[in-house]
């Protein structure tokens, strides 16, 4: 697990290893990553991905390569009913 931020705290990400994985015979270490901006420039994110955030390139890559497995919520006053969402999705992964 690891955490930083970007832009003076403008954008702050956190990363949980998950479970290894094998998919077609291939293991695969998977993380789920949180970021946030506080900028007013963006979306709560939440997403998996197999590639290891370490700085603002490798979170880019991330985000681009998880556009299937991204859950996005902006800063709106039903944002906790998604995140709620976003948690039972998470509980489901785990099982």
């Amino acid at each position: 697990s690891s955490a930083g931020q970007f832009d003076n705290g403008k954008i702050v990400w956190v990363e949980a290893k998950l479970p290894q994985q094998t998919i077609v015979g291939e293991k695969i270490m998977p993380y789920l990553v949180f970021t946030n901006r506080h900028d007013g420039k963006g979306s709560v994110k939440i997403f998996l991905t197999p590639t290891r955030v370490i700085c603002r390139n490798t979170l880019n890559y991330a985000i681009k390569g998880a556009k299937d497995r991204t859950f996005s919520v902006k800063h709106t006053s039903s944002s906790v009913q998604k995140l709620e969402q976003a948690k039972g999705i998470i509980r489901h992964y785990n099982e």
